[in-house]
């Protein structure tokens, strides 16, 4: 793989657009993450100038273009070569924005622990021996205090100054295109297999928060299983379910319990999943447990399905370097995390409620702006409280204030709804769910699902 200023430098250039006089480049996307010439040096250096200055005058760079402008911008002659070949070498090169955008906040980090490192060796200088800055010798404890803090203010505001940014004038054409491929029928977003959910909201979106709330054992990560299953395997969706309680080997067995339920194998209501830990299958079953997972394994047609262990001890800032990582290799259209209210805050507090409230606050804020404004779809769960359940089992429902024990839930969420499983509904396979919120459009009602948990499948009653 190329370093990573080349591939930068090469997605800043302007070039030629075929068959158009106009000029193409990501230049004006890099200057938006707040990159400037001072990221790069020697011919990195010039070549950013020149696309700078390219990019002014709206015309594609080539050899002759580069030789001007290094006279115009009074570049010494010894340096002109190395410039002239690494552009010869970087102007052909195409850098898709996907690309981009995971080598910009690497590349970042990099360039920002350097200059950390300098400055902490500037500051035990300062500190112990003495060193001329800005003309003056510095030295001591406050002088080296003041250059550090002086030197970190500088990084701070280089981070602070990356917003998601976006011109609706710039993008008016998606709009219309996204429009059009909704009105043919094509699912924009992240669909729950759940006709009354589905129908309401045409799938969740990148920076949306959907929320499913439920009582001890009602059915939290029964739901996240199903969601992340139905993205991969109808919607051929990439999906990363976070575990903070159940071990790897554990997910991955009720994952594959629920793809036996798919039609093709021909068995309604799966196969048991405690017989599938147990080992307790008999041949046919057996047999028929080999084909999913070969199915799994090998059908193109599925979306990747990552499952993520973290503990109850990391905290969303942990969460989103995990899953920066996972960005690098392959793209995320869908996160199930098992379950927002087992996460750590990052300060502790006397009062687990408010460790919530800024868990759910820092969740929203990563869907929102995750991987420099592309954003995540994330979809999780909350426990309901004892009170809240008692109120519900008199109702046969869940009332408006079933969230009401943590503010967060209730204004962070985009999508808020709760399952109930009463008594009546556990003897006829039934599960109950209602929306509560629907941040996008209007509330629907409750309405009823299938379960079959042993196999576990939660799906539209047919």
């Amino acid at each position: 793989m190329r370093p990573t200023e080349d591939l930068i430098i090469a997605a800043a250039l302007p070039k030629a657009r075929l068959g158009n006089t106009g000029v193409y480049s990501d230049l004006d996307y890099v200057l938006n993450q707040n990159f400037d010439e001072t990221y790069f040096t020697g011919p990195h250096r010039w070549l950013f100038r020149l696309a700078v200055a390219g990019n002014v005058q709206q015309v594609p760079l080539d050899d002759e273009i580069v030789i001007a402008l290094l006279e115009q911008e009074q570049c010494p002659a010894p340096e002109r070569l190395p410039i002239q070949v690494l552009f010869r070498d970087l102007a052909t090169l195409d850098v898709p924005r996907e690309k981009l955008k995971i080598v910009l906040p690497s590349y970042r980090e990099r360039v920002h622990a350097d200059r950390m490192a300098a400055a902490l060796e500037e500051a035990a200088t300062v500190l112990v021996d003495g060193l001329k800055l800005d003309g003056d010798v510095q030295q001591g404890y406050k002088a080296a205090r003041t250059h550090i803090m002086s030197r970190l203010a500088e990084l701070d505001q280089k981070e602070s100054g990356v917003l998601p940014v976006q011109d609706i004038r710039e993008c008016a054409d998606d709009l219309m295109s996204e429009y059009q491929e909704t009105k043919r029928g094509r699912e924009p977003g992240i669909m729950t297999g759940w006709a009354s959910i589905d129908t309401l909201t045409n799938g969740f979106q990148k920076g949306e928060l959907a929320i499913f709330c439920a009582y001890t054992g009602e059915g939290k990560t029964q739901t996240l299983l199903n969601i992340g299953y139905h993205a991969s395997v109808y919607q051929k969706k990439n999906t990363v379910f976070v575990s903070l309680e159940m071990p790897l080997a554990q997910v991955r067995r009720r994952i594959i319990a629920r793809h036996t339920n798919h039609h093709k194998f021909g068995l309604p209501g799966g196969l048991d999943y405690v017989r599938i830990k147990n080992g307790h299958l008999d041949t046919y079953e057996e047999r028929l447990y080999g084909q999913v997972i070969e199915d799994w394994r090998d059908c193109p047609n599925y979306g990747r399905y990552t499952v993520l262990q973290i503990s109850k001890y990391d905290t969303v800032k942990v969460l989103n370097e995990k899953l920066m990582y996972l960005r690098s290799r392959q793209s995320i259209d869908l996160v199930c995390l098992d379950y927002a209210s087992l996460m750590a805050a990052i300060r502790r507090r006397s009062d687990r409620r408010e460790e919530i409230v800024e868990v759910i606050e820092g969740l929203k804020a990563l869907c929102l702006t995750f991987n420099e404004g592309e954003g995540l779809c994330m979809v999780t769960a909350n426990q309901i409280s004892r009170k809240a359940r008692e109120e519900a089992e008199g109702l046969r429902r869940y009332g408006l204030n079933f969230a009401s024990e943590t503010s967060a839930i209730e204004k962070n969420a985009d999508f808020l709804a709760w399952l109930l499983r009463l008594d009546e509904f556990k003897a006829n396979k039934e599960v109950m769910m209602g929306v509560g919120k629907y941040r996008d459009g209007d509330v629907g009602s409750e309405f009823r699902l299938m379960e079959r948990y042993e196999s576990s499948l939660l799906a539209d009653i047919i």
